[in-house]
């Protein structure tokens, strides 16, 4: 299990640092590249500063951006329930980073119980949402599911679909 999670969360971490330079592209706010640009420098009290703000106003890139400095602790005390509220704000509109570590919060129960059919469902919805990561997030969720979790895990998923459409 701890090979698993190092792994996974491995795979996690490079996804995020390609979805960091990535979410430049997207982002609409300059209070969001800002705080991008001192979470690259390592300032994450300026990223904060940047970002909670625009997090608290519904902006998911930097909801998912303060998801991340809770999740690691950085320049803030390290909170996984925190992170786990932020990141499921972002996640609900369709942030796919967001999406990921939701899905790995609910895989090892970091934060929030484990629940598997969740983990798969979010985990899927990050795959298809562009997230690098979702698929090995989904199949190691899979792995440890009946096929009636796995069955509940899709509909949740189509569901969550009709609802973003």
């Amino acid at each position: 299990m701890a090979k698993t999670r190092a792994r996974l969360m491995g795979t996690i971490a490079i996804a995020l640092t390609m979805a960091t330079f990535a979410s430049v592209a997207r982002a609409q706010s300059i209070e969001f590249r800002r705080g991008l640009s001192a979470f690259n420098r390592a300032e994450y009290a300026a990223a904060l500063e940047n970002w909670a703000p625009r997090a608290r106003a519904g902006e998911p890139e930097s909801q998912s951006g303060l998801g991340f400095l809770y999740y690691k602790g950085l320049g803030v005390p390290q909170d996984s329930a925190a992170a786990f509220e932020w990141y499921s704000l972002a996640a609900a509109q369709g942030q796919p980073e967001a999406q990921l570590f939701l899905g790995s919060l609910y895989l090892f129960g970091d934060g929030v119980p484990r629940d598997l059919v969740k983990a798969y469902a979010w985990c899927e919805i990050s795959q298809s949402s562009g997230a690098a990561g979702g698929l090995d997030c989904r199949d190691e969720a899979q792995r440890r599911m009946s096929p009636d979790q796995v069955a509940a895990a899709i509909k949740i998923t189509a569901d969550w679909y009709a609802r973003a459409r």
